[in-house]
């Protein structure tokens, strides 16, 4: 049957379910009788009597734009728009990332959106050989085969979205992007995780500003970024929405080693390991540096540091609640770098000493939840490090303070609610085109 024949579901609907299962459960009428591909947009309102009225719009891939009007007594069907106008409609999002390669991978932030506008499905790509998570990578380009990946994974949400679409990670927000500008359709892309490693100039700089052009928000996990990202690309700020990092809770295994008490250091990218090593050296403490092998190659390493390389999540998380304090030294004045270390520690209730920089200041509330220190500052960072190291009343505090700071700002549940009202905006603003 055609959308255009004037479809009629005779359905029936009790008037107290709530709006998601009654959204789902027309989704699944119309996708079983009829030759609808999609439903791009629903709005619920409320009718003379009590009884509930849902607007949705729908299409297919040989007849794009028709609409659906439904309340507990039936369904009909007609001409109109991409979406159903009005604020507070009912919106679906396919999200795209490349850490979740099947449902084993769990749901990433859709669990924990308030509410029941937003519906969601997940774009798998399978792949038989798994190369860790990416943000735990030591390489920072991205390598051909990367790039090919992102490309069909976007493909898969391309081709499930019945609305909107949601990336992970620069990217595939760029793979969105690219899809955006040469597609018939152009459902609206939201990219979380837009943090980019360096803000390149020529030729790349072009190709970034004629892929994202289109990309209706990106989420940032710096405010300063929001400013450098929307000069760089040449796009309106208001594009760019801070949001902090999150990452879901650890468990403690371990306590702190009072026996080997010792520093913690860990990660690859941007980190100013010369200040850092300087200034443990004339300290002398016990140092442990979690980074890749050739990260401190030419250096010359105090006699009191030791470097482990590979090791897995669940170690770094063990090393992490059992040293005396952590050090985030960064040399990075363009982009983030450092959050996840910080965040990390931080949920563990460590004690926090950290570069003053684009990745830590919204973060860390210095002489509250850790200590920042000027970027290149040996002389300061050597204090900071011994005054907290010596401290046991400061580092107590500091920790613990930083964990229920953690627990309130960057915890799943936080950045969930984050992407409800980012999703809230979208579609607001969609329902106005």
């Amino acid at each position: 049957m055609n959308p255009r024949d004037g479809l009629v579901l005779n359905a029936r609907f009790d008037g107290n379910c709530t709006v998601k299962p009654l959204f789902q459960e027309v989704h699944e009428l119309l996708f079983a009788n009829t030759d609808i591909d999609y439903i791009r947009r629903a709005e619920m309102t409320s009718t003379r009597g009590g009884a509930r009225r849902m607007d949705a719009t729908f299409g297919s891939k040989k007849d794009l734009g028709a609409t659906v009007s439904h309340d507990h007594q039936g369904a009909t069907a007609g001409q109109g728009g991409l979406f159903a106008r009005g604020r507070n409609s009912l919106m679906h999002w396919t999200v795209v990332a490349p850490f979740i390669r099947n449902p084993e991978d769990g749901q990433w932030l859709v669990p924990h959106v308030p509410g029941e506008r937003h519906t969601f499905d997940i774009a798998y790509l399978p792949v038989t050989r798994r190369s860790g998570r990416w943000d735990a990578r030591a390489r920072t380009t991205t390598s051909v085969d990367e790039w090919r990946r992102c490309w069909r994974q976007s493909g898969v949400a391309w081709a499930r979205t019945r609305g909107g679409v949601v990336t992970v990670y620069p990217q595939l927000a760029a793979m969105a992007g690219l899809r955006q500008r040469f597609s018939r359709t152009r459902p609206p892309v939201v990219a979380w995780t837009f943090n980019l490693g360096a803000l390149h100039k020529g030729w790349r700089r072009w190709i970034a500003r004629e892929t994202l052009k289109h990309i209706d928000r990106f989420i940032v996990h710096s405010r300063a970024e929001a400013a450098s990202y929307a000069d760089w690309l040449n796009l309106p700020e208001s594009r760019f929405v801070f949001v902090p990092l999150q990452r879901g809770k650890v468990d403690i295994v371990a306590e702190e080693d009072h026996e080997h008490p010792f520093l913690l250091t860990m990660g690859s990218a941007r980190r100013d390991y010369e200040t850092f090593l300087d200034a443990v050296g004339r300290l002398g403490f016990r140092t442990i540096v979690v980074a890749g092998k050739s990260r401190l190659t030419g250096m010359k390493l105090p006699s009191c540091v030791e470097v482990r390389s590979g090791l897995s999540e669940e170690e770094c998380h063990r090393l992490t609640q059992e040293a005396r304090l952590v050090v985030v030294p960064v040399c990075n004045y363009e982009t983030a770098s450092g959050q996840i270390t910080i965040i990390r520690a931080m949920q563990m209730g460590r004690a926090v000493v950290a570069t003053r920089c684009i990745g830590s200041e919204d973060y860390i509330e210095d002489g509250r939840t850790g200590v920042l220190v000027e970027p290149g500052a040996t002389d300061a960072l050597a204090e900071a490090i011994g005054t907290v190291w010596e401290d046991d009343s400061l580092r107590r505090q500091l920790g613990t303070k930083a964990q229920e700071h953690a627990a309130a700002s960057f915890s799943d549940e936080a950045a969930g609610a984050a992407l409800g009202r980012v999703l809230d905006e979208v579609a607001d603003s969609c329902s106005q085109v």
